[in-house]
């Protein structure tokens, strides 16, 4: 216990000695000691640790709140009230503020806690009702107290910050700016009691209770506050702001029709005269609360019931423009003053970078054609500058030529990131001619800046020869960069964004560097498959290799047989595997992992019932035994998530895949397999003792929920016929069904709310 805390409880039974003492000379010793320690000035003086009336204020305030005894508060409220009588016109205005706010603070605490025990309580607002009736004053002061009630009644998550109540001679001023006060804590007050965290902007939604719709739905109700907006000088403004910002989360289902419509349309209509007049945006704070308005508003209301006239359409497109053209001008002008003052430079932190330049395209493609010429303008002039640079190389002055070089390739570099953020940034319907005459403008000023020296270096005169030069680099990449996650994720991701599109594959198969990876996939001629850390950069290089071999439409059985020929070799490579101890080595363990985490990745890509026959004909009938071996021999070991991993995907009905005849075996077959896994991890996870916490999940709770999801994929799917199975007596349901049971029975209670997922 703190020193504050020992004293705080030595006062809290000093008040009870002096309302409640043993002898006479208890209660007298008693009050001496406290006067002492909380004085008012008048007959006694300063302590150590109190000097002004103000911290004695304050002093008796925390003592209050940290004792709901009875006698604490007789005390403290008795003592204040002296210390008012005694002290109040030594005090500056300021304090007499705070004062007021401390004794506003000392009436929630009361009515809080005797909220459900002393029904009088819940009338204090009629009490203070009556006294702002009496003069502007008394509004004022009164409004102040009801808004400090309302914000200290709500959870510890609303504080107060009494520095926000600043003086000021105009009464009218400050009964706008407490009356508004008020109602951003009214709206902030906490009703679902779940205290949501206030370090973002987004709260969510204002669960306000169902008393309010009648105010709410007032004809005149948000029309005050978008007239006040607009009347209001900008101090009074940015609140009004505040309080719409609150009124635009409020949930939506609270109203029924037609008050919904009214509430929706009203907020857009005065959003729509916000943009047409910019009225106030000049101001940061409510530019800044503008801008939460409309996010909040947005998120509570959906996106097919909101209309914006066409004025308003207009100006929103052309703030558009201006957000584009303003982004690329400030960019490209800050390249000199960063590299000059050797500022860290943005593109260094490349996932910042793409997330926020993410935005822009989405931003752009709201008027793509005018925001696609505003980075054209830029780029051309940039692009004379750096012909021009180049053409006059100054033997004279090297080192002005590199920083001048640095510079322009710099802007370069700035420019081509957000040419492909627009580009990328192209939702994948839409077909339009413009989005793609902009794309192959923006697309060909890239090319163009860099073909000529393509052209003489590789002898480039075609796309397919281009692509092949880019093939080659991707495997060049996976072959000396094979340590290097981050640059084997970046190549991976350039190699399935060409495999991306009907065109782009067919071309890609076409070239002499693909057939070859196609024929050479196996790990041991592939660098990266050697590094641990690479596993699931793995699984990506084989979902784009399984695009690719399927982007032709006539692939055919044998193609698919060919390309899993190297698989065939892994695993025959294993040697006999007879019994439980011949999973269990090392060697093979690993080697089992690795087949299946390229398995998986090459399976999720597959879309087609045709493609899936395929892969299934081949793997049931060759190698579904493998599988059911290793997870009984290694269950339930964490390397075993990789099997179950695998086999939730296979019997993922994805795009209906798994749409077998209704006369196939094949979904009772998955199943069959699917309930064996089941029982067999049940059973091993059943011998073994309970892992300790740390271990928990990776050696219980992965496997467990890899279970869970791989039968919920089953009975989902609607590819099984489950009466043929008890039609004919077969147990697999029943024993999937019992070992699911048991396998949700071993989980204590605890570890159930500790571990949601």
């Amino acid at each position: 216990m703190s020193q504050q805390d020992e004293r705080t409880v030595y006062y809290i039974s000093l008040c009870e000695q002096l309302y409640n003492p043993k002898t006479l000379q208890d209660s007298v010793e008693a009050q001496k000691i406290l006067e002492q320690s909380f004085p008012t000035f008048s007959n006694s003086t300063a302590t150590n640790d109190i000097a002004t009336p103000t911290e004695t204020a304050s002093a008796l305030r925390v003592l209050l709140e940290s004792s709901p005894s009875p006698y604490v508060q007789t005390f403290c409220f008795s003592r204040l009230k002296q210390l008012v009588q005694d002290q109040l016109t030594t005090f500056s205005t300021e304090a007499k503020i705070q004062l007021l706010s401390q004794l506003a603070s000392l009436l929630a605490i009361m009515t809080l806690i005797g909220w459900f025990e002393v029904e009088k309580y819940k009338d204090v607002y009629k009490d203070i009702s009556q006294f702002i009736q009496a003069s502007v004053d008394h509004r004022i002061i009164g409004l102040q107290i009801l808004s400090v009630l309302v914000q200290d009644m709500n959870p510890p998550s609303f504080t107060r910050n009494s520095s926000k109540y600043r003086k000021a001679v105009d009464q009218e001023q400050r009964l706008k700016e407490v009356t508004l006060n008020l109602i951003v804590r009214c709206f902030s007050y906490d009703f679902s009691g779940t205290s949501p965290d206030e370090s973002g902007e987004d709260v969510g939604t204002i669960q306000v209770p169902t008393t309010w719709r009648p105010l709410l739905t007032k004809e005149d109700f948000l029309s005050t506050f978008f007239k006040a907006y607009n009347e209001f000088e900008p101090s009074l403004a940015s609140k009004v702001m505040d309080c719409l910002v609150q009124i635009a989360s409020v949930r939506i289902a609270l109203f029924n029709e037609p008050y919904r419509t009214q509430f929706i349309t009203s907020i857009m209509q005065g959003i729509r005269d916000i943009i047409l007049s910019s009225h106030g945006l000049d101001n940061s704070d409510t530019y800044n609360g503008f801008c939460r308005f409309l996010s909040r508003f947005r998120a509570t209301v959906p996106l097919n019931e909101m209309q914006l006239g066409e004025e308003a359409i207009e100006k929103l497109s052309t703030i558009t423009v201006e957000v584009v053209q303003a982004y690329v001008s400030a960019t490209i002008e800050s390249v000199p003053v960063y590299i000059e003052e050797g500022l860290d430079d943005p593109l260094e932190n490349e996932d910042a970078l793409i997330e926020s330049l993410n935005y822009l395209g989405q931003i752009a493609h709201k008027k793509y054609r005018d925001s696609g010429m505003v980075i054209t303008q830029v780029f051309d002039p940039i692009t004379v500058q750096y012909q021009e640079l180049v053409n006059s190389i100054s033997v004279a002055n090297p080192e002005g030529f590199r920083e001048m070089l640095e510079i322009i390739e710099t802007k370069f570099a700035w420019l081509i990131y957000i040419m492909a953020a627009f580009v990328g940034n192209r939702a994948a319907f839409m077909t339009s001619d413009n989005v793609d005459k902009m794309d192959s403008e923006i697309t060909t000023r890239v090319l163009q800046l860099i073909y000529s020296n393509l052209s003489k270096v590789f002898g480039i005169s075609d796309q397919v020869t281009m692509l092949d030069v880019i093939m080659r680099k991707i495997v060049s990449n996976m072959q000396f960069w094979a340590d290097n996650e981050l640059v084997i994720r970046r190549t991976l991701e350039l190699f399935n964004d060409l495999n991306t599109g009907y065109g782009a594959s067919k071309n890609l198969r076409k070239i002499e560097t693909t057939n070859l990876i196609f024929q050479n996939h196996i790990a041991s001629e592939i660098a990266f498959f050697q590094h641990e850390k690479q596993r699931e950069n793995r699984t990506l290089y084989f979902q784009i290799l399984c695009k690719l071999l399927f982007a032709d439409d006539n692939a055919t059985e044998r193609i698919f047989y060919e390309f899993m020929k190297p698989f065939d070799m892994r695993i025959q490579a294993l040697g006999p595997l007879d019994t439980i101890e011949a999973f269990r080595q090392e060697k093979t363990r690993r080697a089992i992992r690795d087949i299946f985490i390229d398995l998986h990745g090459f399976i999720s890509s597959i879309q087609s019932r045709r493609h899936f026959l395929f892969f299934f004909d081949w793997f049931y009938n060759h190698h579904s035994s493998l599988l059911l071996h290793a997870v009984e021999a290694w269950s339930p070991d964490p390397i075993v998530n990789t099997l179950l991993t695998f086999y939730l995907e296979y019997a993922s009905n994805k795009n209906q895949r798994l749409g077998f005849d209704i006369s196939s075996p094949n979904g009772i077959l998955i199943f069959k397999d699917a309930s064996h896994i089941i029982c067999s991890y049940n059973q091993q996870l059943s011998k073994q003792p309970e892992p300790s916490a740390d271990q928990a999940y990776d050696y219980k709770y992965k496997g467990i929920s890899l279970c869970f999801n791989i039968l919920s994929k089953c009975l989902g799917g609607k590819y099984i016929n489950f009466g043929i199975l008890w039609l004919y007596q077969d147990k697999a349901a029943n024993e999937a069904f019992e070992a699911t049971l048991q396998l949700v029975q071993s989980i204590p209670l605890n570890d159930l709310f500790v571990r949601r997922k």
